[in-house]
């Protein structure tokens, strides 16, 4: 095994790494293509970072409207 192999017997130092762009960090956060952050890339990046994805936003505020309500916010939502 070379100097610097690790167990998989890869040379790390043929191991190349990039930093994501914002759209990137935005997708894997389950934003969709078109949504606009403002600001430099560092500070799109990190807004990205602070945020709650759409989908956890939606579980979180149905559970407060459930407990608000005393409904489930979905059979409300089919029912109209």
């Amino acid at each position: 095994m070379p100097p610097g192999a690790g167990a998989g017997g890869v040379d790390v130092g043929d191991v190349v790494f990039r930093m994501l762009e914002p759209a990137e960090v935005g997708r894997g956060m389950a934003f969709h293509d078109g949504y606009t952050v403002l600001g430099s890339k560092r500070d799109r990046v990190r807004q990205y970072g602070n945020a709650v994805t759409p989908p956890a936003a939606e579980i979180i505020v149905a559970a407060l409207v459930e407990a608000i309500t005393g409904q489930d916010p979905y059979q409300a939502a089919g029912a109209a």
